[in-house]
C-alpha cells in the first residue's frame, strides 16, 4: 500500500526503496502437495505482485529521470525488466504445476483483491520493459546500449509473448468465450513492437482490432498506424487516420495536443496542407487553461511547418511564441534556431541551439543541428562540430544524419579510424 501511494504520488524513488525492501522479504514457493495449495496460491499471489509493483517503480523512476535529464544507461529498466519476467516465470511454474481448479481459485483470489495479477499482466509488463529497455534506455551513455544482437533478440521475445497473448484471445474469441477481446494494450505493444522489427503491414493489421475509442491506447494506437501508413508513402491516409481520430477526443486534452503534434509533423515532412488556424486555436486555449509547456510544444511543431511551408511570418511568429510561453522547452529553443538559421542569422541560431541544450542536456537535434551548422563553417570549428555530434549520437544512437556529419568531422580531422 505504501508504494502505491508514492507511486500515485509522483515519487516512484520512494516506491522503489519500499518494492526493494518488500522483495527481500518474499515468501518462498514450495512444491507441496494439495492441501498445501491455498498457501502456494496466497505466495505465489504475494510474489507475483511484488515483482510486477517493483518493475513499475522502476520504470516510473527512469522515466521521471529522464524528463529531468538525468541517464543512468538502461539499469533501471534493465532491472525493471528482470523483476517482470521472473513474475511472468512464476506464472507460467504455477499454471503448468497446479492443477486447472487451483489455478483458477489463484486467479479468483487475484480478481478479488482488486490486483487483477494473471499471466496477461505480467505478459504485458514484461514486453513493455523489454521495448522500453532496447528503444530507449541507452540514453545519455551510449556504452551502456544493448548490442544489435540483444536487441533483435529481446524485440522477438517480446514479439513471440505478446503474439501467443493475441492470438489465444482470438481463439477464445472463436469459440464465443466471455471476455475474450485481445487487452487493447496488448494489441498496442505488439503494433509496436512490430514496427521496430520493420513488420509495418503486419502491425497495422494489429492495430484494426483496437476498437474501443474511449481509450488512451486506441489514440496511440491511432497514432502510430498513421506513422506507419506514411512510412508506407499512404500520406494522405495517414492524415485521414488522425483527423478521424481528432473527432473522438476531448479539446484541450493530452491525446488533441498528441495528435496534433503529429498531424503538423507528418504535413512538415510529406508537404502537406494543414490549416495552421486550428492549431493556433489550440495553443490559445491551452496557455489560457494553463497548460504553458503543451502549448510551447505544439507552437514549436507549427514553427516547422511553416518553415516547411515557406510561410516566413507565421514561422517567426510562433518560433518566438514558443519560447515566450515556455522558456524552459527545449523544443521551444529548437524551434527558434531553426526559424533564424532559414533566414541566414546563424550566430543567432547557434545560441538558440545552445539555449536548448542549456535547458536538456545533450538535446539531440539541437545538438546535431548546431553540428551541421558548423561544420560549413571554417576548419577550426571542426572539433566542436564532431563533440556536438557525439552528443547528437547521445539522444538517438542510430541517426543516420549524425552519424555521416561525425564520419566526416573525424575524416577531416585526420582520425580514419
Amino acid at each position: 500500500m505504501l508504494a502505491l501511494t508514492h507511486l500515485a504520488a509522483g515519487q516512484p524513488h520512494q516506491a522503489v526503496r519500499v518494492t526493494e525492501s518488500m522483495l527481500k522479504h518474499l515468501t518462498e514457493i514450495d512444491s507441496g502437495d494439495d492441501e498445501q495449495q491455498s498457501p502456494r496460491a496466497a505466495a505465489v499471489r504475494e510474489s507475483v505482485s511484488t515483482m510486477l509493483l517493483a518493475a513499475r517503480a522502476r520504470l516510473d523512476s527512469y522515466r521521471k529521470d529522464v524528463r529531468e535529464g538525468k541517464f543512468d544507461g538502461g539499469q533501471s529498466v534493465a532491472i525493471a525488466s528482470g523483476w517482470a519476467e521472473k513474475a511472468l516465470m512464476k506464472l507460467k511454474e504455477w499454471s503448468s504445476s497446479a492443477g486447472a481448479s487451483n489455478w483458477a481459485r489463484l486467479r479468483d483470489g487475484l480478481v478479488n483483491q482488486g490486483k487483477h495479477i494473471s499471466q496477461e499482466s505480467a505478459c504485458l509488463t514484461f514486453a513493455g520493459c523489454l521495448v522500453e529497455a532496447v528503444t530507449r534506455s541507452h540514453q545519455g551513455v551510449p556504452s551502456c546500449s544493448p548490442p544489435r544482437e540483444i536487441y533483435d533478440n529481446a524485440l522477438t521475445e517480446a514479439e513471440l509473448c505478446l503474439t501467443n497473448h493475441v492470438m489465444t484471445s482470438r481463439k477464445n474469441r472463436g469459440s464465443k468465450q466471455v471476455d475474450s477481446q485481445a487487452n487493447p494494450i496488448a494489441l498496442y505493444l505488439l503494433a509496436l513492437v512490430c514496427a521496430h522489427r520493420n513488420k509495418g503491414e503486419k502491425a497495422l493489421a494489429v492495430l484494426e482490432e483496437l476498437v474501443d475509442t474511449s481509450t488512451q491506447v486506441y489514440t496511440f494506437g491511432r497514432a502510430l498506424a498513421a506513422v506507419l501508413l506514411a512510412c508506407l508513402r499512404k500520406v494522405d491516409n495517414a492524415i485521414d487516420v488522425i483527423e478521424d481520430t481528432l473527432k473522438n477526443v476531448t479539446k484541450s486534452s493530452h491525446e488533441e495536443v498528441f495528435l496534433l503534434r503529429v498531424r503538423s509533423r507528418l504535413c512538415e515532412r510529406h508537404k502537406r496542407s494543414m490549416e495552421v488556424h486550428v492549431v493556433e486555436d489550440a495553443i490559445d486555449a491551452l496557455s489560457a487553461a494553463g497548460h504553458k509547456r503543451q502549448a510551447s510544444l505544439l507552437a514549436s511543431d507549427l514553427a516547422h511547418y511553416c518553415i516547411s511551408d515557406s510561410q516566413e511570418a507565421n514561422k517567426v511568429k510562433f518560433a518566438r511564441l514558443a519560447v515566450q510561453l515556455d522558456d524552459t522547452c527545449p523544443s521551444a529553443h529548437f524551434a527558434l534556431g531553426s526559424t533564424l538559421e532559414a533566414d541566414g542569422n546563424e550566430h543567432a541560431a547557434l545560441e538558440s541551439y545552445e539555449n536548448a541544450m542549456g535547458t536538456v542536456s545533450q538535446h539531440g537535434p539541437s545538438a546535431l543541428a548546431a553540428a551541421s551548422l558548423l561544420a560549413r563553417k571554417e576548419d577550426n570549428f571542426v572539433w566542436h562540430a564532431r563533440s556536438l555530434c557525439k552528443d547528437a549520437l547521445k539522444w538517438d544512437m542510430y541517426n543516420a544524419e549524425a552519424l555521416v556529419t561525425l564520419a566526416k568531422m573525424e575524416e577531416l580531422m585526420g582520425d580514419d579510424k
